[in-house]
C-alpha cells in the first residue's frame, strides 16, 4: 500500500515525529523538484530508476539501492527519471548520527527494508508506538552506513554549468574538448582552464 504522502505536497517540517517516511512512484513521468529546503534532513533512497540531486555545488548521482542524504536547512533540486520509484525519509535534525553535509550512502537490505515499513505509518505516530520503535531502530542503524562518493563537483560556471547539464541529460555524448570548445564558443585552452579552476 501506498504512503498516504505520495499524490500530494506534503511538508516534512509539520510532522513533529523524529522520522517519517514516505513512498513515490514516477510510473508514467519525470519529476522535477526545484530548490527547495526544509528544516528536516532527507534521506532519498531510489529503489528502481535513477535520481539527481544538486546540492552544495555538487550534482549527486544516486542509482538503485543507494540512497543521497541531505541534511537540514540545505538548499537542493531533485530530478527523478520516469520509471523511477523512491522512498523519502525526512529525519529530525539531531535524531540521528549522520554527516553534516550531503553524501550518498550505501543502504544495507535491513534499512530498506525498515523504511518500506516506515511508509506504511502515517507522521503523527507516537514515541513509544510500534511505529516508534521501528523509527528508533532505523536510526540507529542508518547511523551505521558507509558514504560513498558519487557526486561530481558542479561549477556556478554557466558554460561549464551548460556542459554539465547537457552531460547529465545526454550521458552518452562523448565530445572531444576541441567540440566541447566550439559550442561553447571558447578555445580549447580557455576552456581546459575554466574547467580546472571550477571543478578541480
Amino acid at each position: 500500500m501506498p504512503s498516504p504522502f505520495a499524490n500530494t505536497l506534503y511538508d516534512p517540517d509539520a510532522a513533529s515525529c523524529p522520522a517519517v517516511a514516505c513512498h513515490l512512484d514516477f510510473v508514467e513521468y519525470e519529476a522535477e523538484v526545484p530548490v527547495h529546503t526544509h528544516r528536516k534532513g532527507q534521506l532519498i533512497i531510489v529503489l528502481y530508476g535513477a535520481v539527481s540531486c544538486r546540492a552544495e555545488n555538487n550534482l549527486w548521482i544516486v542509482p538503485p539501492r543507494c540512497a543521497v542524504w541531505i541534511p537540514g536547512g540545505i538548499p537542493h533540486s531533485v530530478s527523478a527519471t520516469w520509471n523511477a520509484r523512491l522512498n523519502y525519509l525526512f529525519i529530525e535534525p539531531g535524531a540521528a548520527a549522520l554527516p553534516g553535509s550531503c553524501c550518498t550512502l550505501a543502504l544495507s537490505p535491513l534499512i530498506h527494508e525498515l523504511v518500506e515499513r516506515l511508509t506504511r505509518e502515517g507522521a503523527d505516530y507516537v514515541a513509544d508506538s510500534h511505529a516508534g520503535r521501528l523509527t528508533r531502530v532505523t536510526l540507529d542503524e542508518l547511523a551505521t552506513m558507509p558514504a560513498q562518493r558519487l557526486n561530481l563537483p558542479v561549477s556556478a560556471h554557466p558554460k561549464i554549468r551548460a556542459m554539465a547539464d547537457r552531460l547529465v541529460s545526454h550521458p552518452d555524448d562523448r565530445s572531444t574538448l576541441s567540440v566541447w570548445a566550439k559550442r561553447l564558443a571558447l578555445s580549447e585552452r580557455s576552456l581546459a582552464r575554466v574547467m580546472l579552476r571550477e571543478t578541480g
